[in-house]
């Protein structure tokens, strides 16, 4: 999903003053011990993208599990219409807010118990 978020998002993105998108995906699994018996291992994936847009002195955020064109235009337009509705009723200056790095990545260390 992270390697092609990109190209979507530059074919939907708004012509506002700020946007950005930031890509998650998410991978865990569980191993858990009830009363002494061992439970079935749980695992879960999740995936999305949280889109922040900052315009005309106003900031919206969207989230969507939906990545595809349609889902990320959707998710624009919901950020967009918040940003214009929160214009002149924020209590900072918007436009004073700094900009994030342009990538990152992060990725957690595997934690084992000492038992």
């Amino acid at each position: 999903m992270l390697d092609t978020l990109e190209s979507r998002v530059q074919r939907v993105a708004p012509s506002a003053q700020h946007w950005a998108v930031r890509g998650v995906i998410e991978s865990a699994e569980q191993l858990t011990v009830r009363q002494g018996i061992t439970q079935a291992p749980s695992r879960s994936h999740d995936a999305g993208v949280m889109v922040t847009v900052h315009d005309r002195g106003g900031m919206g955020y969207a989230a969507t599990g939906d990545t595809s064109e349609a889902g990320l235009a959707a998710a624009f337009v919901q950020a967009t219409a918040l940003a214009h509705a929160s214009a002149g009723h924020l209590v900072f200056d918007s436009a004073a807010v700094p900009a994030p790095a342009h990538r990152g990545s992060y990725r957690s260390p595997v934690q084992r118990s000492a038992t």
